[in-house]
């Protein structure tokens, strides 16, 4: 299945196709929706942590009431440089599990992202 914005913009720089996370995850390449994920790291907001060492970055989400989902704490999100390929994408549970995010869950949070200023 190939997410909503990588079907409205199926091309990027120098005509090259994106390879859709929804698709096939360890074969993505500038999936529009984990790309608007990954712009998050720009936010300046206190849910938002932050960290690169040797151009490899991650960057964890506090999802505490952003969310309906039981038990989630977290999205865990990890690239190496900023070629378009996204290592992990994780949701975090309380229990210590894991799990791959719907396309709906990522829009939810790029959503609630979207308009704001500072924390929250």
């Amino acid at each position: 299945m190939t997410c909503k914005l990588c079907k409205e913009d199926p091309i990027v720089f120098g005509g090259n196709k994106r390879k859709c996370y929804f698709k096939n995850s360890k074969n993505n390449w500038n999936c529009e929706t984990v790309n608007q994920i990954r712009e998050l790291e720009h936010k300046n907001n206190h849910r938002i942590i932050r960290t690169w060492y040797n151009e490899h970055t991650i960057m964890i989400i506090w999802l505490h009431n952003i969310i309906d989902i039981r038990g989630v704490q977290c999205l865990y999100v990890q690239w190496y440089k900023h070629r378009g390929k996204t290592e992990s994408l994780n949701l975090m549970f309380d229990n210590g599990t894991c799990r791959k995010p719907k396309e709906k869950e990522l829009l939810k949070i790029i959503s609630y992202f979207k308009d704001k200023k500072g924390s929250d």
